[in-house]
């Protein structure tokens, strides 16, 4: 056996993530093999496989908009039970300082203002690594992003 392999296992499983709204969306919307892996992320942060797990207020408001034109009000309003529902997901609050870190990024990173308030709130926590199936994060330094879609 290699131990390597086994530590670095378990060393990862220690990690703080967040969690980017897209992984919601396809975990509900979608019934392929997306879906299956984004259900596979959140089963994870259920049984703690994570440290801990953080999304934002912003994560909500965009699961909701998608999810409604999807499925309907009703329906996206079911779902969004997920979020304080989870074991081991924290969701953040949007403030004014948040949205300050935020407007800095968008300015400075080239982000578009959704990914840029998703950054500050994950700064704001201290948190490198997230999973997202947006590739605009790649760039950022000192963020590693785990694409749940491969």
């Amino acid at each position: 056996m290699d131990n390597t392999k086994k530590g670095q296992k378990e060393q990862d499983s220690k990690e703080t993530i967040y969690i980017d709204a897209n992984c919601f969306i396809y975990a509900s919307l979608n019934k392929d093999e997306l879906s299956k892996n984004a259900m596979e992320m959140l089963e994870k942060v259920r049984d703690g496989f994570y440290e801990k797990a953080y999304t934002s207020t912003l994560t909500i408001d965009e699961f909701l908009w998608r999810v409604q034109k999807e499925v309907g009000r009703e329906l996206a309003s079911e779902g969004a039970s997920i979020f304080f529902n989870l074991e081991n997901l924290e969701v953040i609050s949007i403030d004014t300082q948040i949205a300050l870190k935020a407007l800095k990024i968008y300015k400075n990173e080239g982000l578009d203002p959704r990914d840029a308030i998703h950054l500050a709130a994950m700064q704001s926590k201290n948190v490198k690594t997230l999973i997202s199936s947006d590739s605009d994060f790649d760039g950022i330094e000192g963020i590693k992003r785990i694409d749940f879609t491969k």
